[in-house]
């Protein structure tokens, strides 16, 4: 009987000192279509988060990885297998039209999501189970119509691509909105959806037919590319920007010297000499062979932003709660972060120009 307690008791003692199960954290976005690039790049950052948590501490964490396929029903499909698989929360979706989307499938789970980029303005002043570490659309916009007036430019066009609703109006909107405040003559608006045997050169025509100074293109990198290029070929000297949306490194990569000199409005500064996001970058380009954009910065700060509030929570504190508290600073890697009670936070954006291959920061 001797012998049989001490081995039960060894054996209490070798499962309570054994591995802790995973903290387990989703992420959800269009792996495939037309918001591929944004969500590859954020579910690198996640991954490396992930992996830098794990480096770091005796808690393990674990990435469960879901495609949201651009689709609504798929998206709710992914929520619900996240959350069954015991995802403490999500990073994600990418994009404001999934997004918006996923509000109430959230809400029904009680399950967190941490988005990295979604900004549009009707995912804003909620208090709900959403989170965010990116910029109102419509205030993003606004700084950047100020820029163009700055520069003389009145007659500007907005192109909005309408598979991105969410975001494309409330960005494109609030810019109209502004330029029309500032004194400007009311910007053209042309809305089109993007796809599969897309006509570029025609959309490129109906855009110039309105004799703008500016083009204003808020949809997803390579199609601000594809534009860009179809615009530069009628006239070489159009002065472009481009919304936040479609500033990552498709855009260079797939634009080329069609989207040198293009205004670029960017939600961080890729430059930063920081020793914090120095270290980041270089272990980015060496785990996936590419510097990071900004999708894959966001996506890191959002996993690890949950992890923070997950160490910080007190008693029977729901990780919603903790993030909810209005205040709070969380650390990200380009300084504090403060998020309001509904989850919204206000952060200036960074202008840049497409110069010789990049996006070179300017002054204010």
């Amino acid at each position: 009987m001797k012998r049989i307690a001490a081995l039960g008791l060894l054996l209490c003692l070798l499962w309570a000192c054994g591995p802790r199960a995973p903290i387990k954290v989703g992420f959800v976005s269009g792996l495939s279509g037309s918001a591929a690039d944004l969500a590859v790049e954020g579910r690198n950052g996640a991954l490396l988060a992930v992996e830098t948590l794990n480096a770091a501490g005796a808690q393990r964490f674990e990435l469960l990885v879901e495609d949201d396929q651009q689709s609504p029903q798929r998206l709710g499909e992914a929520l619900q297998s996240l959350a069954a698989r015991g995802a403490q929360w999500v990073v994600g979706p990418m994009t404001s039209a999934m997004a918006v989307a996923a509000m109430p499938e959230l809400e029904r789970l009680k399950l967190v999501a941490i988005s990295p980029t979604a900004t549009s303005h009707e995912l804003s002043g909620r208090k709900d189970h959403f989170f965010r570490i990116a910029t109102d659309a419509p205030q993003s916009a606004r700084q950047l119509s100020q820029v163009l007036y700055q520069r003389g430019l009145r007659r500007v066009a907005v192109l909005m691509d309408m598979r991105n609703r969410a975001y494309t109006e409330s960005f494109g909107l609030a810019l109209v909105a502004q330029l029309r405040e500032l004194g400007a003559p009311a910007p053209a608006e042309l809305r089109y959806e993007s796809g599969p045997g897309l006509d570029y050169a025609a959309l490129a025509e109906r855009l110039l037919a309105t004799q703008p100074e500016a083009v204003v293109l808020v949809n997803s990198a390579p199609e601000a590319a594809l534009t860009a290029q179809a615009l530069r070929r009628i006239r070489p000297a159009l002065q472009l920007a481009v919304s936040p949306w479609g500033a990552n490194k498709s855009l260079l990569e797939y634009g080329g010297r069609a989207i040198e000199g293009a205004l670029v409005l960017q939600a961080l500064d890729l430059d930063d000499e920081s020793p914090a996001f120095v270290d980041f970058k270089k272990r980015y380009q060496a785990r996936f062979g590419d510097p990071p954009g900004t999708a894959a910065v966001q996506s890191y700060d959002s996993l690890m932003l949950g992890a923070q509030a997950w160490r910080a929570r007190a008693g029977a504190q729901s990780l919603r709660e903790v993030l909810g508290e209005a205040g709070r600073r969380w650390t990200l890697l380009q300084g504090p972060l403060q998020l309001d009670a509904h989850g919204d936070t206000d952060r200036r954006l960074h202008l840049s120009e497409a110069r010789a291959g990049r996006l070179q920061g300017l002054r204010p």
